[in-house]
């Protein structure tokens, strides 16, 4: 039986997983998105995690979020046409792209952040708009965990990696990777999958 309960974040025990007590800086990146970095001797620092109204750059909600209103422009002839007008309603199972204004509006996050997943693969396939939106999630995500780095005084940090998106396999794990792994901040990345269930577990056993 259970004498001290403690409620963490999911990012606070992924962070415990990946790094113990040591210095480090945690990226994730899947429906939502924060950055965690420690150092001995320093407070923690969070970077993100700011929510679906004022952050989640870089996540699964903000590629759907940006995919859709990529659609809303192509339709619109201010941009040029785009994949994405297939595949995004495809996905949704709307008709046409002003039957998404109903479709967002009563979308949970998930469903939202469920559209990454055919936006990134129309990336893959060429589309200029798609690509666009990979390119900006990932500038997000680096400037986040560049930040993070540098607030808590860690020049050339380990990085870890988490979340569907940017896990390993995730698409766009190697993208990260590269623009982490080169100057300025020259980091090392671990290669392992990031378990926040296994990080609550060291938590709880080290609980006084």
């Amino acid at each position: 039986v259970a004498h001290t309960v403690r409620v963490t974040g999911d990012a606070e025990a992924a962070m415990a997983d990946a790094f113990g007590d040591g210095a480090g800086v945690l990226v994730i990146a899947g429906t939502g998105s924060i950055a965690w970095a420690q150092s001995p001797g320093r407070p923690p620092v969070r970077v993100g995690g700011w929510g679906l109204l004022l952050g989640d750059e870089g996540s699964g909600y903000a590629i759907g979020l940006h995919a859709m209103r990529a659609v809303a422009r192509a339709a619109d002839g201010r941009t040029p046409p785009t994949l994405l007008c297939d595949v995004v309603l495809h996905a949704t199972g709307v008709h046409d792209p002003p039957s998404l204004i109903p479709w967002v509006a009563a979308a949970a996050k998930a469903e939202i952040a469920a559209l990454a997943p055919v936006v990134l693969q129309a990336a893959v396939d060429g589309d200029a708009a798609a690509i666009n939106i990979r390119q900006r999630a990932t500038r997000s995500l680096v400037r986040m965990a560049r930040t993070a780095a540098r607030r808590a005084g860690l020049r050339h940090p380990d990085v870890a990696l988490a979340g569907g998106l940017i896990q390993p396999g995730g698409a766009l794990r190697e993208d990260v990777e590269n623009a982490l792994t080169t100057p300025p901040l020259r980091a090392t990345i671990l290669p392992h999958p990031i378990d926040a269930a296994r990080g609550a577990a060291r938590l709880a056993r080290l609980a006084p």
